[in-house]
């Protein structure tokens, strides 16, 4: 059964209207610190600067007065991800090696992962995009801003299907997935039905990157190139001439 406490409106990164050091940083600085922080954890093999790194996470998400509750939502698929690198590490190199490595490597995906829900959730859509119209056209804003929501918004998708799902009684809790028998309703009942919400989703997102103008300059190559249009009966004219 789904637990009561269970939100189907939150999800990883969700934006947080609230009052805080952090909300208040220009949108632009809060990306480019992300931006500095993750590729600090992912060119260092400084275990200490890692774990400092690490430790900052948490204090960040209080100090924008989001709580732990955001701070887990954003985090726990590390504790996912992290017994299966130490797992693969372990089938070609020694337990040592292969626990720190591990380690080292899953850290590294967390703080290149949590920055930028950091960011998502301490600045509005409209302060975001404002910020890469700076540095970038409309149109390129554009689609690196829905990129960084599309992950979330995946997350939201999966999450209302896995909960939907349950309450129509599939076996899909990791509790069942241990026994292989559950498998082939894990792949009916969720992964297909995810498959085709994202088909959906990455139609609507083509839909609102048209309505914006994304591809107008594209398509009117392609009318102005494609055989049989005026324009290009004048190009071949101007040609034989």
């Amino acid at each position: 059964m789904l637990s009561p406490r269970h939100n189907l409106s939150d999800y990883p990164g969700k934006y947080r209207v609230k009052d805080s050091p952090v909300h208040r940083l220009n949108a632009g600085f809060k990306l480019v610190a992300a931006l500095g922080l993750t590729i600090s954890a992912l060119i260092t093999q400084y275990i200490p600067l890692i774990a400092g790194l690490i430790v900052l996470m948490p204090v960040l998400y209080f100090i924008s007065n989001l709580g732990l509750r955001d701070f887990w939502r954003d985090s726990r698929f590390f504790f996912f991800q992290a017994p299966l690198i130490i797992f693969l590490y372990l089938l070609k190199y020694e337990p040592a090696y292969a626990l720190t490595q591990g380690l080292m490597v899953a850290c590294k995906i967390l703080l290149a992962i949590v920055p930028a829900m950091l960011v998502q959730r301490t600045t509005s859509a409209s302060d975001m995009i404002q910020a890469f119209r700076r540095i970038l056209p409309d149109k390129a804003a554009f689609i690196l801003f829905t990129s960084l929501r599309f992950i979330p918004l995946l997350l939201r998708e999966s999450l209302d299907i896995w909960h939907a799902q349950l309450l129509r009684g599939a076996r899909i809790t990791p509790k069942h997935l241990l026994n292989p028998k559950n498998w082939k309703d894990f792949s009916h009942c969720f992964i297909l039905p995810l498959m085709v919400r994202i088909l959906a989703v990455t139609r609507e997102v083509a839909i609102s990157a048209q309505i914006r103008g994304v591809d107008t300059y594209n398509a009117h190559i392609e009318r102005m190139t494609s055989p049989g249009t005026p324009q290009q009966e004048n190009a071949q004219k101007k040609e034989t001439m």
